[in-house]
């Protein structure tokens, strides 16, 4: 394994021209770059000129190393910090050393993803010379996973994969838990993000937001103000003063018209379950339990209105709670309860939330499963 202990001081440059030979496998290694999942021309450099070589292979192996963009994800809430610096250092020791083949292959097998996706590439591209759809999924699979891997090693992350509706959890580059989601329809789709889970909330109140009480709730309770009753609904006024549901005209109310809060009461029958994770984003979504759960068996878990349902909500709730013993110990997961009092437990410990939209996943024996494009996402 390479480190950097024997590394020389960094600098801006490096004097190529006293090193022939590694100036020759660089030329060649940047040449077999759409292997790597690379672009070739990224990397063009003056041979003639050691800043411009040194820049180019410098910029080609910290793209190994971190992928060559950043995942496409609307909201980055959190900036993971990449330590650029590293790669620097260890292309000097290599060249210096004539290793430059064994960096490349050092970069390339760290990542057991990355690896499968490798071979994935090769095979397309062995199969066909021109670019094709599946090439630029695994393609751009591969950068990804080259970024995650820099960051899980050394965070706790909660990585949610939309299309796969799949999540799983990595606590310093080892997975310890894993489950199905139910994510957004296509109509009202998750939006993609990175944050950090704020709060944990036991038996959560649900909010309803306003599209909802408008579109679907308000000529539910047209036609049957028992609706209200029968969803543990409550109605509040824009003071959130709780009011008598008997004493409003509701034919006099629409969607432009409706001064009013819905919430529905806490428990097991409410729409998040007993469980919700709350994190940052512009969203209004978040991480919750369901219960529905009989639509986890499904294959197309594309139910939500924006939310994610987690198939072990119990799970994770201990996982994230495991450093709060006290609270943990106090709480009751087992038992329904009637309107028990919500319980906003803040986090401890930072816990990144990763929600990314990937065409490729992989199955619990490592293999490659490609999914359906179901939001209709550009590819690049």
């Amino acid at each position: 394994m390479y480190t950097t202990s024997s590394a020389q001081n960094t600098s801006t440059s490096f004097e190529w021209s006293k090193y022939p030979r590694a100036l020759h496998t660089m030329d060649s290694l940047i040449q077999q770059s759409k292997q790597y999942g690379l672009r070739a021309n990224d990397y063009v450099f003056n041979k003639t000129n050691d800043a411009s070589i040194h820049k180019a292979v410098v910029h080609f192996f910290t793209d190994l190393a971190y992928g060559n963009a950043l995942p496409s994800i609307g909201y980055f809430g959190v900036q993971f910090k990449l330590n650029k610096d590293t790669v620097e250092k260890m292309v000097i020791q290599a060249a210096s050393d004539n290793t430059l083949p064994s960096l490349v292959t050092w970069y390339n097998t760290r990542s057991s993803e990355v690896v499968l996706l490798l071979k994935e590439i090769k095979k397309l591209q062995d199969s066909t010379p021109k670019p094709n759809r599946s090439i630029q999924i695994v393609t751009k699979a591969i950068n990804d996973y080259r970024w995650l891997y820099a960051i899980q090693k050394n965070n706790k992350i909660i990585l949610v994969n939309l299309p796969s509706t799949k999540l799983r959890v990595w606590d310093n580059g080892k997975q310890v838990l894993h489950m199905n989601l139910i994510v957004g329809k296509p109509a009202t789709p998750s939006g993609t993000l990175t944050s950090v889970v704020n709060q944990v909330v036991i038996n959560p109140y649900w909010n309803v937001p306003r599209s909802i009480m408008v579109r679907e709730m308000l000529p539910s309770i047209k036609n049957d103000i028992a609706y209200l009753d029968r969803n543990h609904l409550e109605v509040r006024d824009l003071n959130y003063k709780k009011i008598n549901p008997f004493k409003v005209n509701w034919y006099d109310i629409d969607t432009v018209h409706f001064p009013f809060y819905i919430r529905q009461s806490t428990g097991c029958d409410n729409s998040l379950g007993i469980i919700k994770l709350d994190f940052d984003n512009p969203y209004g979504i978040y991480l919750h339990d369901t219960p529905q759960k009989e639509l986890f068996a499904l294959n197309n878990r594309f139910f939500s209105h924006g939310c994610m349902r987690m198939e072990k909500p119990i799970e994770m709730a201990k996982y994230l709670l495991k450093n709060n013993k006290a609270i943990l110990d106090s709480i009751d997961f087992e038992n329904c309860y009637k309107n028990p009092k919500p319980i906003n437990i803040q986090m401890i410990e930072k816990v990144n939330v990763i929600v990314w939209y990937h065409l490729i996943d992989f199955d619990d024996r490592s293999r490659i499963i490609y999914y359906r494009n179901i939001y209709n996402k550009p590819l690049n």
